[in-house]
């Protein structure tokens, strides 16, 4: 008998703190890359794949990354993002001037695209434009590529 009633407290604990979070708008599942939600916050990455959750609504996510290279090098990146997001992507330059900004036209779309960036360090920031939230991750893969020659 008390075996159950310890674990109909656990159960009703654990729903009660469901309730709280979802009421104070906390992330019930934070990403591992929180707190990121300002340029101070920027979670440090490596070009690669990036894994995280927008949540709550107004969620900001900022990254920052170094690119290395004597030139111009270009960035090739695309955002896959859960069906009810219509996301936002912005890259920035070490000063916070934006560079690129890049928009789904509707929820669940893939933003794909490059940008030529010059050496330094480079902040980018995903959020949902149409303030919707999910606990399902969004997908950003970012790498380089080597710009082509122009033939002129």
């Amino acid at each position: 008998m008390l075996k159950s009633n310890k674990s109909k407290a656990f159960t009703g604990l654990v729903v009660f703190l469901g309730l709280v979070m979802t009421v104070c708008e906390l992330p019930i599942i934070p990403d591992d890359y929180e707190p990121n939600d300002t340029f101070d916050e920027a979670s440090v990455v490596s070009l690669g794949t990036i894994r995280a959750t927008i949540e709550p609504e107004d969620d900001e996510d900022y990254y920052r990354f170094t690119v290395e290279g004597e030139d111009d090098i270009t960035l090739v990146y695309d955002l896959t993002v859960p069906p009810i997001i219509q996301a936002g992507l912005n890259f920035y330059d070490s000063s916070n001037n934006l560079l690129k900004h890049s928009k789904s036209e509707n929820p669940g779309e893939v933003i794909s695209d490059s940008i030529t960036v010059a050496a330094g360090e480079i902040f980018v920031r995903v959020r949902a434009v149409n303030y919707e939230m999910s606990p399902v991750e969004y997908s950003l893969n970012l790498k380089t590529s080597t710009p082509v020659a122009s033939s002129e």
